[in-house]
């Protein structure tokens, strides 16, 4: 656990201001880095109680050593303690944590999900796709005069439709047949019915 305290005692505000370029003075004295400054005397560096400060009085910036590198560097406290530790030597432990290797159940559910969306947007081009024209099929097939062309362009695709419905349900898993019962039940029971048929057919 690093001690932010004791790098604030160990690293000169002083040193650290000339190590980030700034022109300070024999007076502590400098420009601000923080905002627009014409003025030397508004921004100014100095030590209270062994620890070092800056402050400016026109925009307002103050803080430590840690906060003048973490300010003026645009990083957070623990990378300007890394940066400090490694332009002044402090010997400090500070390397970065090795990043955590994912667990084996967010891996899954990130595969699970990924698989969901290519589940999905198959069934609303196939199965859903099948369904319409099985219905249309259906209707066409009840409705339509006999011999006419839609009657035989039902007649001669209804069995083929039903059998590609019966192809996509055998690579379903129970879940999945389940979840998109809410569809069409009427078409899913059908489908269930042509495709037992003919796995007993087959002695399946």
């Amino acid at each position: 656990m690093i001690d932010y305290e004791d790098v604030k005692r160990r690293v000169s505000i002083h040193e650290a201001a000339q190590w980030l370029g700034l022109e300070v003075d024999t007076r502590g004295k400098a420009l601000c880095p923080f905002h627009p400054d014409a003025h030397k005397g508004n921004f100014g560096i100095f030590e209270r109680d062994g620890v070092g400060l800056y402050q400016c009085f026109a925009c307002g910036a103050k803080g430590d050593v840690i906060s003048l590198v973490s300010r003026f560097n645009g990083v957070n406290s623990l990378e300007a303690v890394r940066q400090l530790n490694d332009v002044f030597g402090l010997g400090l432990n500070v390397d970065r944590p090795p990043r955590r290797a994912k667990s084996r159940v967010l891996v899954e559910r990130q595969k699970d999900a990924k698989s969901r969306k290519i589940y999905e947007r198959w069934n609303d081009m196939s199965y859903d796709g099948l369904c319409k024209f099985n219905r249309l099929f259906h209707h066409w097939a009840l409705t339509e005069q006999p011999l006419s062309d839609k009657w035989c362009a039902a007649k001669r695709n209804i069995d083929y439709c039903e059998y590609l419905l019966d192809e996509l349900f055998k690579h379903m898993t129970y879940k999945e047949r389940a979840e998109i019962e809410h569809i069409d039940p009427e078409i899913f029971g059908k489908a269930e019915e042509v495709f037992g048929q003919i796995c007993a057919s087959v002695g399946k």
